[in-house]
């Protein structure tokens, strides 16, 4: 029990402590903004490295890199999802959609009886000669 009030106390303190430098920070934002007082306060020395560290952390490209990155993964998990993730052997919403991608998959490598016939005198033509 110790342990716990010990704990709790921490973070009620952290938390006055956030609250505190949270509401000095908006009423010196509305105190400068409404230029009712230029006020100069000393920079703590969190501040003054905050300060120095202000812009862009990563260049433009690097963020539409890392953009383009998201949404090709986010595609490719919801295309997995849908057409390949395993939900059991039941009837689900993904069924009619992966029926279809099935169908078509099998439209494709199959080939018809026109090729067929094709492949066949051109097996005969060539075993002929």
């Amino acid at each position: 029990s110790v342990s716990v009030s010990v704990c709790l106390s921490y973070t009620f303190s952290l938390c006055v402590e956030y609250i505190f430098r949270v509401t000095r920070c908006i009423l010196l934002h509305y105190v400068h903004v409404c230029g009712f007082v230029q006020i100069e306060l000393p920079m703590s020395k969190n501040e003054a490295v905050a300060e120095e560290l202000r812009g862009p952390l990563v260049s433009g490209r690097i963020l539409k890199g890392a953009r383009f990155l998201q949404t090709f993964g986010l595609a490719a998990a919801a295309t997995y999802l849908v057409m390949f993730h395993d939900f059991g052997d039941h009837e689900h919403c993904f069924m009619p959609v992966r029926r279809w991608m099935w169908g078509q998959y099998d439209k494709f490598l199959t080939p018809t009886d026109e090729e067929l016939k094709e492949m066949e005198a051109n097996t005969n033509n060539n075993g002929s000669a």
